[in-house]
């Protein structure tokens, strides 16, 4: 049986991060991150490092929140193509790596890091 949900918000508070899910679908008690995107990817067909980054932290969302994620989807509008992004054991921990909760921000441009 195949489920849709649009317009997801999840949240984890230990990596303190916030992803909004365009679309997933469900089946067979498998998720998979869809991201609709406007624009289109780049000249080789492949996603824009960002986009997959983003597609990446859903799915890492997802996983810590319980759900089994074996990869996620983009889909570009002005080219009406779908990419898939693979998420093997050494990427998604390669980046997961990435969002850590930082420390407090100093900054002595920014008045309230002073």
């Amino acid at each position: 049986m195949l489920r849709e949900v649009r317009s997801l918000r999840l949240e984890d508070h230990d990596v303190g991060l916030v992803a909004v899910i365009d679309r997933f679908d469900a089946a067979d008690g498998t998720v998979v991150p869809v991201d609709l995107r406007k624009g289109r990817p780049d000249s080789a067909g492949l996603p824009w490092p960002a986009d997959r980054i983003q597609s990446l932290v859903q799915a890492m969302l997802l996983k810590r929140a319980g759900y089994r994620v074996h990869h996620g989807l983009l889909y570009y509008a002005e080219t009406n193509q779908t990419v898939p992004v693979e998420l093997t054991r050494r990427l998604s921990g390669r980046h997961s790596t990435w969002f850590r909760r930082p420390g407090r921000l100093r900054s002595s441009r920014v008045p309230r890091c002073r």
